[in-house]
């Protein structure tokens, strides 16, 4: 039992921790940050591009059964003229960008989902929020931003729990000094 709760926990952090992942500020070089994020997208992903100009990692897309297991198909595999693909299908490919906030940078995981449908010639594009794709696949999403965001622990801006940011002020001008002719006017009198 310890050794199943054990394999659950190593699968992926919390709801709340991804959630944390997905929301974390980062503070350091941004090379260093990118070249971290970087290495771990190609530990987990095959990497079809890599920008450091634009700090940004595209996936190759990988197919997935309806039922989220990984699907060796290639385009042109067919038995008997027809794809073998199953019906409702995904193609998941990931970008991550490494996103300026200020004086901090954020990581943003965005999905890009196929959908093979049999007998339609065309794939269809899902959007991310589209409530057809099914949880395993914002799962790999959630998987992906939270392994990044451990590996950039170090660089992240801690806060307390529940704070925000304190609002910024000016300074306050400092009161002239009496007799320098610097003193407000009086105020009027009322009437």
């Amino acid at each position: 039992m310890i050794a199943l709760v054990a394999l659950i926990a190593s699968c992926g952090g919390s709801s709340r921790d991804v959630a944390l992942a997905k929301t974390a500020r980062y503070k350091g070089d941004k090379l260093a940050l990118f070249k971290a994020t970087k290495d771990v997208t190609e530990a987990k992903q095959q990497v079809e591009s890599s920008d450091e100009t634009s700090l940004t990692i595209v996936t190759k897309g990988r197919w997935f059964t309806p039922e989220g297991l990984v699907s060796n198909w290639k385009p042109g595999d067919q038995i008997n003229g027809k794809d073998r693909l199953d019906d409702h299908s995904l193609n998941v490919q990931l970008i991550v960008s490494l996103l300026p906030d200020g004086d901090s940078w954020v990581v943003h995981v965005e999905p890009k989902y196929l959908e093979f449908r049999q007998g339609k010639p065309n794939l269809d594009p899902l959007k991310p929020t589209d409530p057809a794709i099914p949880g395993w696949a914002q799962g790999k999403v959630d998987q992906l931003a939270f392994e990044i965001y451990n590996a950039l622990k170090p660089y992240e801006v801690k806060t307390l729990p529940g704070a925000a940011p304190p609002p910024a002020t000016a300074p306050a001008a400092p009161a002239p000094a009496p007799g320098s002719g610097a003193e407000p006017p009086p105020a009027a009198p009322s009437t």
